[in-house]
């Protein structure tokens, strides 16, 4: 069976049946439960199934999946009494993508092996004691990287797309438990770089309308969005309204630019979605998830929304688009 037949077979009876696995018997199969946050199964499940292949794994065969997902978003109830499903069903390896499939997973089991991918300040929710030496039983893959490092290639994008001394709004997360950091690094960096910044926290969606009228009246040149459960879910609406204020936006994250904004700068999630299955492989393989370091992000990219550029009348610089790894057309 190739990759592609294995995925869409799966999927098609994912979609089906979700509870249908349940059906046959295990027997000495290894069985891994796979918990999202929000959202059936798509394009980074895909991933993470793919890599389970290429490592040797086939569903029916050598391994049976178990796929939940919540059928509201992210609410902590109905995750809750998934993962509890999952420990029922004895799985060797529960895969928790995002925060609160993690937190569910990790409060209702501390025995079997949880991996945590595309989660953010994995020690600061208390998911893990360290990175190097997550100490629990969960590991896996965070989308935090070294914030100094990442604030200074945002502030230098800013810099290439708008170098004559650029006022710039930074809308940020006051629920993210990882966004001060960022905050005070971008607070301390941008003056020496001759960028004035205007940090703009949020608590509360319906924020936003007010946030873009405060950014005109300021005379705003870019904005820096940053992500989050309060801010990813209306990424649309932010790029809409960033657009309509002709301010072009610089995001973490691919999606943010497939919707609308002008660029992004972050981790790829396929890649940790793909890290997820070696380190299901290696637990199924005898290793103990807290000796198991957790991984940050090896590749940002850049991606830039041409479409949106044409809509602000921006003309990106020949050296930015040639740095991209994606050009949105």
């Amino acid at each position: 069976m190739n990759r592609r037949s294995f995925i869409v077979t799966l999927a098609a009876a994912l979609l089906a049946a979700p509870l249908a696995s349940e059906a046959h018997p295990a027997g000495r199969r290894p069985r891994i439960g796979y918990l999202a946050s929000s959202g059936a199964p798509g394009r980074r499940t895909d991933a993470f199934i793919g890599r389970l292949l290429e490592l040797g794994y086939e569903q029916g065969r050598t391994i049976a999946l178990e796929f939940r997902w919540p059928t509201a978003p992210q609410d902590a109830e109905q995750l809750r009494e998934l993962a509890a499903g999952l420990v029922s069903l004895k799985v060797d390896v529960l895969v928790a993508s995002g925060p609160p499939a993690t937190a569910a997973a990790l409060n209702v089991t501390r025995s079997i092996p949880v991996v945590m991918v595309a989660v953010d300040d994995p020690v600061g929710r208390g998911f893990a004691v360290s990175l190097e030496r997550p100490g629990r039983n969960a590991t896996g893959c965070t989308w935090d990287v070294d914030v100094e490092t990442y604030t200074v290639a945002t502030l230098e994008l800013v810099k290439q797309l708008l170098p004559k001394s650029p006022r710039v709004a930074l809308l940020w997360n006051r629920d993210n438990p990882a966004a001060p950091a960022y905050v005070k690094a971008y607070q301390d960096l941008a003056p020496s770089r001759g960028i004035t910044l205007l940090a703009l926290g949020m608590k509360q969606s319906d924020q936003f309308e007010n946030a873009f009228t405060q950014m005109v009246e300021q005379q705003v040149d870019a904005v820096i969005v940053g992500d989050g459960h309060m801010t990813g879910p209306h990424r649309k609406h932010i790029a809409e309204l960033a657009t309509r204020s002709r301010l072009p936006t610089i995001c973490g994250w691919r999606k943010w630019t497939v919707t609308g904004c002008l660029m992004s700068y972050g981790p790829y999630p396929v890649d940790m979605y793909r890290r997820a299955a070696d380190y299901v492989d290696k637990i199924l393989k005898g290793a103990k998830p807290g000796d198991l370091p957790i991984e940050q992000p090896k590749k940002l990219e850049l991606v830039i929304n041409l479409r949106t550029a044409k809509a602000l009348g921006l003309t990106i610089p020949r050296p930015l688009l040639l740095r991209a790894d994606k050009v949105i057309e």
